[in-house]
């Protein structure tokens, strides 16, 4: 029998397949579907996959019930393979942005199973270390993606991504089907939306509602930064993929370069709520200074990009840490619903940002952008330490 160490490793292995199959291509799935729906509704596509998903997410808790974790990850991993095949076929038609919000769908609700069984693997005092290694390895697989994607959007178009999304996800498939064991119980007739809402609203739980207010927060972020942000340099500035795909790499390290070293220090000497302060100002901060930016040239947006990714670091390696020293594998519905705070976002912040662009230019949505993420340091600073 196969130990839990040894039943991490294969999670983080099985989290960088599916991160990778996730990553390759977040950042042009904007532009594809822009080409049927154009540029202002292209967000609406994405709300309605985020509405899809958070449905989903809670009734994927039967399949969850029904078949146990490692099977619902099998079950829903080949489905995922299915919508990107067919995104491959239908590349040329509106319907392959169909398939494409099913693959979002599908990959979020593989995440949130997967967080779930990996939680079971954990215990408070190593949370941080275990935290930020399978964020290690979800971003060393974002981390490869944007400079791949861009090759490959620009040699061979989109399909070639979408099919290399697919392939990922077949070594994912193997260490799934071949490799793990339920180690969460089948018996999660407690799992619920209310059951979870109940415990995050008991007045008992300040601490946790403040963090899962963080993690929209963040979330929110990614949604405009993802949706926007490869528009806005391609078609509002003017750099080519290539030179996107270079910038994203850049921007994309300190995910890999920091959420192990963070997670350590948060479980032996600073606890999060500093650090979550100090993320949530940077980020805020090279937010408010991107539409300052005019040039085509690459340095000066690859560092502005890589300091809001510096802030957006830190506030997931501590939210996630903060989170998970608060619950533990019992907790299944607030992993749910921190998972929800993804899809969430992503319903909102299209909405938002469409709304706002009516009236202002693409480049002001980045101003607006740095003052939602201010909203954040009040909840940092009201959370207890666990130091």
């Amino acid at each position: 029998m196969k130990s839990k160490h040894h039943l991490r490793l294969l999670a983080y292995a099985a989290g960088f397949c599916l991160s990778l199959s996730t990553a390759i291509g977040a950042y042009i799935h904007s532009s594809f579907i822009a080409q049927f729906v154009g540029e202002q509704k292209v967000g609406l596509v994405y709300s309605v996959a985020a509405a899809c998903s958070l449905i989903a997410s809670w009734q994927g808790l039967r399949l969850l019930r029904r078949y146990g974790n490692v099977r619902s990850l099998i079950i829903l991993g080949c489905g995922n393979f299915l919508a990107l095949a067919g995104a491959v076929i239908f590349n040329q038609s509106v319907t392959g942005v169909g398939f494409i919000a099913t693959h979002m769908v599908l990959s979020f609700l593989v995440a949130i199973n997967l967080d779930v069984y990996l939680e079971e693997l954990s215990d408070d005092r190593t949370t941080g270390r275990i935290r930020g290694l399978f964020l290690t390895a979800n971003n060393l697989a974002w981390l490869c993606s944007p400079l791949l994607a861009s090759q490959l959007t620009a040699k061979l178009g989109f399909q070639a991504v979408f099919l290399m999304a697919a392939l990922a996800l077949v070594p994912f498939l193997y260490i799934a089907s071949r490799h793990l064991r339920d180690v969460v119980q089948r018996e999660t007739e407690h799992l619920s939306l209310i059951n979870g809402l109940k415990r995050v609203f008991d007045a008992s739980n300040r601490d946790l509602r403040l963090i899962l207010v963080i993690d929209f927060l963040l979330n929110f972020f990614y949604a405009v930064m993802i949706i926007y942000m490869p528009i806005y340099l391609h078609e509002h500035i003017g750099l080519a993929w290539t030179q996107i795909g270079l910038i994203f790499t850049i921007m994309l390290i300190p995910f890999v370069a920091l959420d192990f070293l963070l997670g350590r220090l948060a479980d032996l000497w600073l606890g999060e709520k500093e650090l979550l302060t100090a993320g949530l100002i940077i980020a805020s901060i090279a937010s408010l200074f991107i539409p300052l930016f005019g040039a085509t040239s690459l340095i000066p947006w690859a560092l502005i990009l890589l300091l809001s990714r510096i802030g957006a670091a830190t506030i997931e390696a501590m939210k996630e840490t903060y989170l998970f020293k608060h619950i533990d594998g019992r907790d299944a519905n607030i992993v749910f619903i921190s998972r929800n705070m993804y899809p969430a976002a992503y319903v909102l912040a299209p909405v938002i940002a469409s709304s706002f662009l009516l009236f202002f230019d693409l480049r002001y949505i980045w101003f607006a952008l740095g003052l939602v993420m201010l909203l954040g340091l009040p909840a940092s600073l009201k959370l207890k330490d666990t130091k």
